[in-house]
């Protein structure tokens, strides 16, 4: 329902600006001009991104860059059921955020038949407009981690590949008596793991003893090889 709502919001405005636009067109220039005439048409090579689903998330998963010859915005616009980055002109923009309030210069908070809304632009060919408080921040670099796995450090460290982690704050190695894993975790992947496990001095290691025994170390560096301090590798194989 909700996609079908912003569907026929968007389609409303742009019937409205076609049917002004070609009332002012008539007045201002009612004969074609030469190059009318000739079949010759203005291009521009002005794009955004564009996509629509329920969230930021699932929208930007899908981003498609589309050319918009008559637009002069990227818009993004969202509500507690649907998030939509569109082309927009001026008219639309002006029509979107009418009655709205300001919440920054380039951004709205609207309200119109109980449905609340949000809006943001930017101007730039190719722009992603952000919410308020991300306005003309840089997007930050993604995390990565080296990452793979085998039966032995040696067989996967030689298979190692650089991953992007959207959702992941750390880099992680894993190690028992069957596999040796490099991956991307998140905190709470931590603190699951490391659940009852014995922390190795003031690192971020630990040796477990559960129902399966390993050795994992994190770091939090973006690209950073976890690994096992000489000491605590030592134990845990004398331990095997």
């Amino acid at each position: 329902m909700a996609s079908l709502y912003w569907t026929a919001v968007f389609l409303l405005c742009w019937m409205v600006m076609v049917s002004v636009a070609g009332r002012r067109q008539l007045t201002k220039n009612p004969n074609h001009t030469k190059e009318q005439k000739r079949g010759k048409a203005t291009t521009s090579d002005f794009w955004c991104p564009t996509c629509q689903g329920p969230t930021k998330e699932s929208c930007d998963g899908s981003l498609t860059n589309t050319t918009c010859p008559k637009a002069t915005f990227c818009l993004s616009v969202w509500d507690e059921n649907m998030f939509a980055r569109k082309c927009v002109n001026r008219k639309m923009l002006d029509l979107l955020t009418e009655n709205c309030a300001n919440v920054s210069p380039t951004a709205r908070k609207c309200g119109r038949r109980n449905k609340p809304y949000h809006l943001s632009w930017c101007e730039q060919s190719g722009c992603r407009a952000k919410e308020p408080g991300a306005v003309n921040k840089p997007e930050s670099d993604p995390f990565l981690c080296p990452t793979c796995q085998s039966s032995s450090r040696e067989s996967c460290d030689s298979t190692l590949a650089q991953t992007t982690c959207p959702k992941a704050d750390l880099c992680m190695t894993l190690q028992d008596e069957n596999v040796f894993v490099r991956k991307c975790v998140n905190r709470k992947m931590r603190q699951l793991l490391t659940k009852d496990c014995t922390r190795a001095g003031r690192s971020e290691e630990w040796v477990c003893r559960k129902k399966r025994r390993f050795h994992v170390s994190f770091c939090n560096q973006s690209g950073c090889k976890a690994d096992f301090s000489k000491v605590t590798k030592d134990r845990y194989h004398e331990e095997e």
